[in-house]
């Protein structure tokens, strides 16, 4: 082999050398760095408007619009159009989301977590069971 063909050689092996030790310190790097936390949501984060759906397995599911809105520095909630289910209140604590609801008068809860676009979750109650969502309507 001639001079050239080794010294080009050993250019191209010190570069990948270079190149491997620069990603091995990048990956050192960001295995270092905390992630950042996300934002909690909070009461003022929760309010609005949500298209809405609970589904029962095996029996169906029910559309509903929720609102929920700030008052004397309480979280209240209304349901327009959810027939016998109401929402009676709602509880945050972090990302998690409690919603206290009735259906024909009987108490359960619909425990879930806030997301980008709403908030939803897994419930069972009374030999029930299923999932609930809320997505956020965009204002106006």
């Amino acid at each position: 082999m001639n001079k050239g063909m080794t010294k080009q050689r050993q250019l191209i092996m010190a570069a990948f050398a270079l190149l491997l030790l620069t990603t091995t310190a990048v990956l050192i790097r960001a295995q270092q760095t905390p992630a950042k936390p996300q934002p909690a949501a909070t009461p003022q984060s929760v309010e609005g408007t949500y298209d809405s759906e609970l589904v029962a397995e095996g029996v169906g599911n029910v559309p509903f619009t929720l609102v929920v809105k700030k008052e004397s520095e309480k979280l209240v909630t209304e349901v327009k159009d959810g027939g016998d289910l109401n929402i009676t209140g709602i509880t945050v604590s972090g990302e998690n989301v409690t919603l206290a609801a009735t259906h024909q008068d009987r108490p359960f809860e619909l425990p879930g977590k806030m997301n980008e676009t709403g908030m939803g979750g897994k419930w069972e109650a009374g030999g029930y069971a299923g999932t609930w969502t809320a997505k956020r309507r965009a204002a106006k």
